[in-house]
């Protein structure tokens, strides 16, 4: 059976170096690997002072900030929930008294408003109607729209809607029957 060493750590590299074809070169050397040791020890170098340097401006700044605070004032200081009586944990101006009834209020305001018949402006005949009444309205009426207004037209086709039609779904219906 004979060997095969196909992996001896002792193989050599046949020398090539007398073989030359005309017209073709390489580099004699493809890269100094001092220039970019020391590039990169440069740039290790400068991360690190960059870092250092970040530091200690946080640290100042974290400093002088702290000097510039002026003292808490009375909205800022610690309420005190332990009194049961929301009204006392905030200090004066109250702004609202009473939030959740007020909120309640105004919800309740709104909702009679989407509800009830009522003029908007009596003098030029604008009213306000239930939304579910406004609901059905629009889907028994339509949306308004506006006719088009002929440009030029093409030679090819001349089809119009239906003049009397007040809805544009019976619109596009007569202009597919053409």
């Amino acid at each position: 059976m004979a060997e095969t060493n196909d992996q001896a750590p002792d193989r050599e590299t046949p020398d090539v170096s007398h073989i030359h074809t005309a017209g073709v070169a390489h580099e004699e050397s493809d890269v100094e690997v001092g220039g970019v040791a020391w590039f990169t020890a440069g740039l290790a170098l400068l991360m690190i002072v960059t870092g250092v340097l970040m530091w200690g401006m946080f640290r100042f700044f974290a400093r002088t900030e702290h000097r510039k605070e002026p003292p808490p004032t009375s909205l800022t200081r610690e309420k005190k929930p332990e009194t049961g009586n929301p009204e006392l944990m905030f200090p004066e101006p109250r702004l609202q008294q009473h939030p959740a009834l007020e909120l309640q209020q105004f919800r309740d305001e709104e909702n009679e408003k989407l509800k009830n018949y009522a003029w908007v402006d009596e003098s030029t005949g604008v009213v306000r109607i239930p939304i579910e009444d406004a609901k059905k309205k629009l889907l028994k009426q339509g949306l308004p729209y506006r006719q088009a207004t002929p440009a030029t037209e093409s030679p090819r086709q001349s089809v119009t809607a239906n003049p009397g039609s007040k809805n544009p779904a019976s619109a596009r219906a007569d202009l597919a029957g053409h």
